[in-house]
């Protein structure tokens, strides 16, 4: 008779097995579409509801050089009734979701602070994705769950992404051993002074065109000191794109 993983765990209830299953599972969050609007609106919505998580988030990105005066989650229904400026208003009814971010700075040449939006048109597309994922990252980091992105680099100068991916790998920056799974194409990242070679694989296609995964760990032959970049983007590991001239593509009948 088939069952599921989780019914057949139940069957050991001395044990609590598949609480403990649960448990586990509930603790991985994946963010597979990170300019999706669901996504997006947690994020906000978690910096609305939890002040110290906004202010951990300033600080985050201060230290990634993004710099605000202050930073303010907006909700969209509890200021209908406040009396704001008529450009704050429209701001509101244009943006994707119940809540919106803003931040206050200063302008050169100006002695006062400014009012800007840090969603949709705001700010930098690379600043917005930060703004969405660090409310994630810390809750990640003080539970010590699992994070899983896909294509988490895009839109991050990859020194952001280096650094997020050393905090991971950090006693200090990850104290509660929270993991941190994602799929790349920055191969800025395949270096041995940020990463292990078991914490490292690769994708490739088989024959077929199915995808076949395999770990760096598991590649012969490969030196203590080796430039993984280097090697990879040579061939060395396999998993690399057979790419051709593409001016010839072009301009052959």
């Amino acid at each position: 008779m088939d069952s599921t993983f989780l019914s057949a765990l139940s069957l050991f209830p001395r044990q609590n097995v598949s609480l403990a299953a649960i448990r586990f599972l509930s603790d991985i969050l994946v963010i597979s579409h990170v300019e999706d609007v669901v996504t997006e609106q947690r994020a906000y919505e978690m910096l609305k509801k939890d002040p110290n998580l906004l202010k951990k988030v300033e600080n985050l990105l201060r230290f990634g050089d993004i710099n605000f005066d202050q930073l303010f989650a907006i909700d969209r229904d509890a200021t209908q009734q406040a009396e704001l400026d008529p450009g704050l208003i429209d701001q509101l009814q244009r943006s994707r979701g119940q809540y919106s971010l803003m931040a206050t700075h200063k302008v050169n040449g100006s002695d006062g602070l400014v009012m800007s939006w840090l969603t949709e048109k705001g700010e930098s597309q690379g600043t917005q994705k930060m703004l969405l994922l660090a409310p994630y990252i810390i809750k990640i980091i003080e539970t010590g769950g699992i994070l899983i992105i896909d294509e988490f680099e895009a839109k991050l100068h990859t020194r952001l992404s280096r650094e997020m991916v050393a905090m991971f790998n950090s006693a200090i920056g990850n104290p509660n051993n929270a993991q941190f799974l994602f799929a790349t194409h920055d191969t800025n990242l395949l270096d041995h002074k940020l990463l292990r070679r078991d914490q490292i694989d690769f994708v490739e296609k088989g024959e077929d065109r199915a995808s076949i995964v395999y770990s760096l760990s598991d590649v012969k032959g490969i030196r203590k000191e080796a430039d993984f970049e280097s090697d990879y983007l040579g061939g060395s590991y396999g998993a690399v794109p057979n790419v051709t001239d593409f001016n010839i593509a072009i301009l052959e009948d």
